[in-house]
């Protein structure tokens, strides 16, 4: 009889041995698939981010340039409008240098 209960002992033992290996090797690799789809994640989410950074960047660029554009357009109408401005008055400032330097030389 007590060789049997020591059997049904060992044989007990040896089945929780087996299940504890069976567990221990499912969680590792629950572990090495979650690892695994972290991993695809992060790369996923980093080549988002770095697409999403690429078209921000010509966005960026591309609004740089417009604005760049329209000032040195609106910078180039300025100048025309002061030289136009400055030419009308050439004739009125050299009629008057004219007449200073002729009221000297009188």
């Amino acid at each position: 009889m007590t060789g049997k209960i020591l059997d049904e002992i060992l044989s007990a033992e040896n089945t929780a041995s087996e299940i504890k290996k069976d567990a221990l090797a499912r969680a590792q690799q629950t572990v090495s698939d979650a690892r695994m789809r972290g991993e695809a994640l992060l790369r996923e989410t980093s080549q988002r981010a770095a697409s999403k950074k690429k078209e921000l960047v010509a966005h960026s660029a591309r609004l740089t340039s417009e604005t760049l554009e329209k000032t040195r357009e609106e910078a180039e109408n300025r100048a025309l409008i002061v030289c136009s401005a400055a030419s009308a008055n050439i004739p009125d400032a050299v009629n008057f240098i004219i007449g200073k330097v002729g009221s000297i030389w009188q």
